[in-house]
């Protein structure tokens, strides 16, 4: 094997369907996109973003497995979603975008200002 071949485990492909599923997902102006942008973006960067756990109570049965398949292949993998595939980057960016409210900063400003 090539020292920069990825290899594409039953879990890595795993992880990716689901990123994929939740990539458009996360991308709408919905309670269910809002959900899974913050578990995209905290897997992604979780110092900037952060998941608030019991916003997952919001999600059917079908979101709520990928997400949870999504937080734990991260962290069995160590592989960061947007690395996944190379069309995740550019998706990943609009998210960010189309959720900049999510980001600490942002989010937790109200709380720490004076």
């Amino acid at each position: 094997m090539n020292p920069g071949t990825i290899t594409m485990t039953p879990s890595i492909i795993s992880y990716t369907a689901a990123v994929a599923r939740l990539l458009p997902i996360a991308q709408s102006d919905t309670t269910g996109g809002r959900v899974a942008a913050q578990v995209l973006l905290s897997t992604y960067n979780g110092n900037l973003y952060q998941l608030d756990a019991t916003d997952l109570c919001n999600l059917d049965h079908d979101l709520l497995e990928s997400c949870i398949t999504v937080l734990s292949q991260r962290a069995l993998t160590s592989r960061e979603p947007h690395t996944l595939h190379p069309d995740f980057d550019e998706a990943f960016e609009k998210i960010k975008e189309v959720w900049s409210i999510l980001n600490v900063r942002e989010r937790y400003h109200r709380y720490y200002t004076t």
